[in-house]
C-alpha cells in the first residue's frame, strides 16, 4: 500500500476509530432492537413452537449482534488513543464487517486501506511503553497517576512501601494552608 506520513496516518486512523465508535453504537442498538423484536414476535404468537423459533433466533443474532458492535466500540476506542491492540482489533472487525453489504463494505475497505498503509504501524504505541502517560499502559492501582507527584521521603526516615501512599504518618502529612491575613487595618 502507499505510504503517507505519520500526521496523515495518524489522523485518518483517529478518524477511523471514531466511525467504529458511532457505526457500532448504531448496531449496538440494532442488535438490542433484534433481540427484543424476535423474542416478543415469538411469545406474542401464544404458541411454544414460534416462541421456541423466533426465541431462539431472537437471543442467538441479537447476542451475536451486540458481541461484534461491543467489539468495534472497543477497537473504536484503541485506535482513538492509538493502542497497538486497538490496531489489531481493528483490522479483525473490518474483515468481519466487509460482509455487512453495503455500510459495512465501505468502512471496511476504509479501516483496511488506513490499518495496512506501510509504515503506518509505526504510529501505535505497544502495550509495554515506559511512558507514565501512555494511555495504553496498565495502570498500577498503587502508584499514584504521576511518578513525580509522590512525595520524597527524608533521608533520615527508611523508604515507604509505594502502597502505602498517602502516609499514615502524621510527619508526611501536607502543612497546614496558609491563612490569608485579614484586610481589616484594626485588627
Amino acid at each position: 500500500m502507499q505510504a503517507t506520513n505519520h500526521r496523515e496516518t495518524r489522523q485518518n486512523t483517529v478518524l477511523l476509530g471514531w466511525v467504529y465508535i458511532v457505526a457500532n453504537a448504531l448496531l449496538l442498538i440494532a442488535g438490542a432492537l433484534v433481540f427484543f423484536l424476535l423474542f416478543g414476535l415469538g411469545y406474542a404468537a401464544c404458541a411454544w413452537e414460534p416462541f421456541i423459533i423466533l426465541g431462539g433466533l431472537g437471543v442467538f443474532l441479537g447476542v451475536l449482534i451486540i458481541v461484534l458492535a461491543l467489539l468495534g466500540i472497543l477497537a473504536g476506542c484503541g485506535l482513538v488513543k492509538g493502542c497497538a491492540w486497538g490496531r489489531t482489533l481493528g483490522i479483525l472487525v473490518a474483515v468481519l464487517g466487509l460482509i455487512c453489504f453495503p455500510i459495512g463494505t465501505l468502512i471496511g475497505i476504509f479501516a483496511l486501506f488506513v490499518l495496512l498503509q506501510d509504515g503506518g504501524d509505526a504510529c501505535y504505541r505497544p502495550n509495554g511503553s515506559d511512558h507514565p502517560k501512555d494511555p495504553c499502559r496498565p495502570k498500577d492501582p498503587c502508584q499514584p497517576k504521576d511518578p513525580c507527584d509522590r512525595p520524597k521521603d527524608p533521608p533520615d526516615r527508611p523508604r515507604r512501601d509505594p502502597c502505602d501512599w498517602p502516609s499514615r504518618d502524621p510527619r508526611d502529612w501536607p502543612e497546614a494552608p496558609y491563612e490569608r491575613p485579614s484586610r481589616d487595618p484594626r485588627d
